[in-house]
């Protein structure tokens, strides 16, 4: 009994101390992001070019600031809000609302 709950406690020890994503991943993600940073809401791409493939891409490796770019009212009403640090205009107030548009002529 004793072994069973020595194991048992090595085990979740085990892992509980796995890391979430590997150096590998990480870097495969920042790879990733480089080439595909033409998608990025501070290049202003033309989301209809690129289609909802490039625009799921952009959500994906950049964050809901993708969204916000793509379609600023369908991100207020969704409750979205930006993630992306990069940002280079406002989309909205503190109070989620939106308006303004981004710095891409919006």
């Amino acid at each position: 009994m004793l072994a069973l709950m020595v194991t048992l406690w090595s085990t979740i020890f085990r892992l509980a101390a796995v890391p979430r994503r590997t150096a590998t991943a990480v870097r495969g993600l920042k790879d990733f992001r480089n080439s595909h940073r033409h998608l990025s809401p501070a290049q202003c791409p033309s989301y209809q070019n690129y289609g909802a493939g490039g625009a799921a891409m952009a959500i994906a490796l950049l964050g809901t600031a993708s969204m916000v770019a793509l379609d600023p009212t369908f991100a207020t009403e969704a409750g979205v809000r930006q993630t992306w640090a990069g940002n280079s205009g406002s989309s909205g107030g503190s109070d989620g609302g939106g308006g303004g548009g981004g710095g891409c002529g919006g």
